[in-house]
């Protein structure tokens, strides 16, 4: 009785549980924090933002009709792609690019169709095949003196490589890397051609040829040979398609020659303290990409060092026109390269003379924090100036960069660094591993008496917080947005009064990242320096990033005034191959929208998507007036 007594006790307890809890309300999964873009359940009249009131698109967003022009589209295709696996295609958006003289300008993909969504059909690929093809007169002693083992005609091993330009001729158009463009160089294959085949290669080896895919377009081909062949073959460099003469080299750029009419450039080159080890080229002044074969020094004096280009269509032209001489140590010795600019009109002596330097000299110090504490770091040397023995200064023809971490002494606990450096002028920069203190730039001369600088320590103090808030322009707090801190510009240190001469990625800040509150507070710690500032709300919210630059000095804060998120101009479409219909969708290809950086200013992106199934892509951008 007593066991029966407690089970129905216990069931009227349950049952009296159970309808305590029939009586609560039923929470459910509290929706994003993060505000979407859509109408007309929030209002497009709300949006406060310079122009036209946004109006409530097909899609069901909120959008503006704004021109956009003077924009491009970097699509990534995918490596499955059956349009052309892994190929980085460039397309104008809306504006057509002028047509070059030589080659076929990018796709034009247009928004204003009466399409929904509009479609872009990407051009089919054209394929790139072809040799380095070297004729007798070529390799003979007059240019460079180098028996190939064959009668007629060689063909080279080589590198080809493709640099997408962008502009309305080959002439006046710009490299898409070098100008902020993800579109990385396409580098060509090689593979060997039947044994049959004439030309052979080298010694009577097989013909090889590089093939390559390439989308219409304007080009730069380098066909780099591979060593030794690079000791006495230059590079060919020239604009692709070509608007000269069909591959076939039989001789190399020449160089005006005091009384000597026109000549290959040749050198005579001496180093008191020896040259093993040592090399010699000729290299781009603005870009610093090697256009020459490279030569490998011996003895004390080097004598006619032939140094060969192949890198204009126009014969006239001087060999030297924006190249300079290089001499370059061996690899790891505390030696600066030097390097000889001819003058205007391109000129320089035959007699180049690398200079006897002072001895290298060490110099170690500690990284720590004002109350010294120990920060671990990487230390980057990057000399200024070189120094004679007398102490002057060589004028700037010298350049010398290293970098080392520090280590923790073991009896101290210090953080350490040692380094052998020549003597001269050099811009430090600490770069602190530790995720808490900040990239510190200072300026130091290393030289003087004796051989070693101890005690060179260097204080770091931590990053700076920078705080903000953001919020959409019809006034909901922007919640689960990123927040990037893209590095642009390196910053001068207060302390040390310091400005930076060297402005390669050593001494930019380091980018920092977070994600906004449900208010749309957001805080970042950062390195002093210039950045772009890019907010971008969630994925799918059909909401646009927004870019700000600015300059973060050693205040102790950096507060924001807040950022506002305008309705955006809808740029998405979608995206075929030329296939005739019905056309085949280009799908999951990441597309990316881009500022023209032909117009004179790095490329900036501006959005980002991915392609579905079908090809299309919804993007939304920031009005570019806002």
């Amino acid at each position: 009785m007593k066991t029966a007594s407690k089970g129905r006790a216990g069931a009227l307890i349950v049952a009296a549980v159970g309808v305590g809890l029939a009586c609560e309300p039923i929470v459910g999964t509290p929706p994003p924090a993060a505000p979407i873009n859509a109408c007309p359940a929030h209002a497009c009249a709300a949006y406060q933002q310079p122009g036209a009131t946004p109006t409530c698109n097909s899609a069901g967003a909120c959008t503006v009709a704004a021109t956009t022009t003077d924009l491009l589209l970097v699509i990534g295709l995918a490596t499955d792609s059956l349009l052309a696996p892994g190929l980085t295609y460039v397309a104008t958006l809306n504006s057509p690019s002028p047509a070059p003289a030589s080659c076929t300008a990018p796709a034009c993909c247009q928004l204003q169709t009466n399409c929904v969504p509009p479609v872009c059909h990407l051009p089919a690929v054209k394929a790139e095949a072809s040799s380095y093809f070297i004729a007798p007169n070529a390799a003979s002693p007059t240019y460079a003196n180098w028996n190939l083992g064959n009668q007629g005609v060689t063909t080279l091993p080589v590198q080809a490589t493709f640099r997408f330009r962008f502009g309305p001729s080959p002439t006046s158009s710009v490299d898409a890397l070098d100008h902020g463009l993800p579109v990385d160089p396409v580098l060509a294959t090689n593979f060997p051609m039947p044994l049959a085949t004439s030309p052979l290669g080298p010694n009577g080896t097989v013909q090889l040829q590089f093939v390559t895919y390439l989308q219409p377009g304007c080009y730069e081909r380098t066909l780099q040979p591979f060593a030794p062949f690079s000791q006495a073959f230059p590079p060919e460099i020239k604009p692709w398609p070509p608007d000269d003469s069909p591959d076939g080299i039989s001789d190399f750029d020449t160089t005006q020659a005091t009384q000597k009419g026109r000549v290959v450039p040749r050198f005579d080159i001496a180093r008191a303290e020896g040259l093993a080890g040592w090399t010699a080229y000729l290299r781009n002044v603005q870009t610093k990409r090697v256009f020459s074969n490279v030569v490998p020094l011996t003895g004390s004096l080097a004598q006619n060092v032939t140094l060969l280009t192949k890198h204009v269509p126009n014969v006239t032209v001087d060999a030297l026109t924006g190249l300079e001489v290089v001499l370059a140590p061996p690899s790891g010795q505390p030696l600066p390269t030097e390097f000889f600019a001819p003058a205007n009109p391109p000129e320089l002596s035959s007699r180049l003379t690398y200079a006897s330097l002072p001895t290298p000299v060490t110099v170690s110090g500690r990284i720590r924090t004002p109350a010294g504490a120990p920060v671990p770091a990487n230390v980057y040397f990057t000399a200024t100036d070189i120094l004679q023995r007398s102490g002057q200064r060589f004028p700037p023809n010298f350049e010398f960069s290293t970098h080392v971490g520090t280590v923790r002494d073991s009896m101290t606990g210090a953080s350490t660094y040692s380094v052998l450096l020549p003597q001269g002028d050099y811009q430090i920069v600490v770069r602190p591993t530790d995720g808490v203190n900040a990239v510190k730039i200072a300026l130091r001369l290393v030289g003087g008496e004796g051989n070693d600088m101890t005690g060179e320590d260097f204080d770091v103090t931590p990053l700076v917080p920078v705080s903000g808030n953001a919020i959409v322009a019809d006034g909901r707090p922007l919640a689960e947005a990123i927040v990037e801190a893209l590095p642009t510009q390196c910053s001068a240190n207060a302390g040390d009064a310091a400005v930076p001469t060297d402005l390669s990625d050593a001494c930019l800040p380091n980018a920092a990242q977070t994600v906004t509150a449900d208010d749309g507070s957001f805080r970042l710690l950062v390195d002093p320096g210039g950045y772009r500032l890019r907010v971008r709300p969630r994925d799918g919210s059909r909401l646009p990033w927004k870019i700000l630059p600015i300059v973060v000095g050693t205040a102790p804060l950096v507060v924001m005034p807040p950022i506002k998120i305008p309705a955006p101009i809808s740029v998405g479409m979608q995206l075929t191959d030329t296939a005739s219909p019905p056309y085949n969708p280009v799908r999951n290809a990441i597309v990316r929208v881009f500022t023209d950086p032909s117009q004179g200013a790095p490329a900036v992106e501006l959005g980002r998507a991915m392609t579905d199934f079908d090809g299309n892509y919804e993007m939304y951008i920031t009005p570019l007036d806002q």
